[in-house]
């Protein structure tokens, strides 16, 4: 009997805790077992495996109060799970649902659409209103692009520039005139002669005046300037075409120098002679007024007799009408292409065809050894196409390059000679 009354005792105690072995409703019968009738045996048996089932259970209980107490992680709602206090355990919260990947992306990529879209309309914003016009980059990378633009725009308009010097080169080739060109036919008739001199001075002076302002119409008259055109007509003869701008400074006026020019075109076979050890003679020249005259001359290079046979046209304007009531001169030579009192002799003689257009203006530059004030600047624009008249034979004998020895130089420096001015050297 102690030992059912010990065994009684430890089921009460541990009343609170289910145990798979002792369901309450067994340990509640057991509890009034003094009164229960049986036999002493029965009762002892079943005394013992009481007390067994007991010992196990405590076991259980004392090892999970341990567990939990050594857990740092176990909260007080664990071990008001356990307490008898509360026997009925709080159901767990619900995770929300996870999901899939597929939505995930989905979202992320419609907010990407939305701040691109954003960000687009910023760059069209920028665009309008800071003029990037695209440009990308750091402002020394978009200033390096804009450089490359501007240098193959500029390449871009050399390469026709080209194209058109050679366009006008192909021109020369096969032209057999020129703007100074004009056919003069000369009869024996001295009177007709003079006459028909006399109706073509303005027009010949109108021609060589609008050509050089044509020709000069972009380049700097207070700069030297020279270009040369070399090259054979269809029928094989040399030819040349020339532009030249000179200066002349320290002079007092334009008709200062147009009366040098005038004074050596009167006496160039002299000065030929002189300074280019070319003999040079005039075999005939006729007067009809001190600007208007026709001039044969005969030079010897190597040799070979070389003619000439031209009309001579000048004047000079106080006040031009297209030069902004400025001072100026003009001088046409044109070549003589008939004339019934001198014939040209081909067989003797080496025909030189020569037509010049020449015109003095005053410009005004600032002076070089003062802040203020200016000086006159006389500028002279020259334009002359030359042609030699050669045979087989006589294009053997003597190059064209020595043919063309240019009397325009020689012209120029004697000017400076007679002005007292310093020699040019070109």
């Amino acid at each position: 009997m102690v030992l059912a009354t010990n065994a009684d005792a430890r089921p009460a105690q541990m009343n609170t805790v289910e145990s798979p072995l002792v369901p309450g409703g067994v340990t509640s019968s057991l509890g009034d077992s003094g009164s229960h009738s049986g036999s002493s045996s029965d009762h002892s048996s079943f005394t013992e495996t009481r007390a067994k089932s007991a010992d196990a259970s405590n076991r259980n209980v004392v090892t999970s109060s341990s567990a939990i107490d050594a857990d740092p992680r176990s909260s007080s709602s664990s071990k008001r799970h356990l307490s008898s206090e509360d026997p009925v355990r709080r159901p767990r919260q619900r995770l929300r649902p996870r999901k899939s990947t597929f939505t995930v992306r989905k979202e992320e990529k419609e907010l990407l659409a939305k701040e691109m879209e954003v960000l687009e309309a910023r760059l069209r914003y920028l665009r309008e209103h800071a003029g990037a016009a695209g440009a990308a980059g750091s402002p020394l990378e978009v200033q390096k692009d804009n450089n490359d633009r501007l240098r193959n725009t500029i390449r871009s308009q050399q390469i026709s520039m080209a194209t058109t010097q050679s366009a006008v080169s192909g021109f020369l080739h096969h032209d057999q005139t020129n703007p100074l060109y004009s056919f003069i036919h000369l009869g024996r008739d001295p009177f007709e002669r003079r006459q028909t001199l006399l109706d073509m001075k303005d027009m010949k002076l109108q021609n060589a005046y609008e050509y050089l302002m044509a020709r000069s119409r972009y380049i700097d008259p207070l700069k030297p300037h020279v270009s040369i055109e070399r090259y054979e007509d269809t029928l094989g003869h040399p030819c040349c075409a020339r532009f030249d701008v000179d200066q002349f400074f320290g002079v007092t006026s334009v008709k200062q120098v147009y009366d040098v020019l005038l004074q050596y075109m009167m006496n160039i076979e002299i000065t030929v002679t002189e300074k280019l050890d070319q003999l040079t003679v005039r075999e005939d020249c006729n007067y009809v007024e001190n600007n208007i005259a026709n001039y044969r001359l005969l030079s010897i290079q190597n040799g070979l007799h070389v003619e000439s046979n031209g009309a001579f046209f000048a004047k000079f304007y106080q006040s031009h009408e297209h030069e902004s009531g400025s001072a100026c001169g003009v001088v046409a030579i044109d070549n003589v292409d008939e004339d019934a009192l001198h014939p040209y002799q081909p067989s003797e003689r080496v025909r030189k065809d020569l037509r010049l257009a020449i015109m003095l203006i005053p410009c005004m530059r600032k002076k070089r050894d003062r802040e203020d004030g200016e000086e006159l600047v006389v500028s002279m624009f020259r334009g002359k196409f030359l042609k030699l008249h050669q045979d087989a034979e006589s294009r053997n004998s003597v190059s064209a390059k020595e043919m063309f020895t240019d009397w325009g130089d020689v012209m120029v420096n004697a000017i400076h000679e007679a002005l007292h001015l310093p020699f040019v050297s070109r």
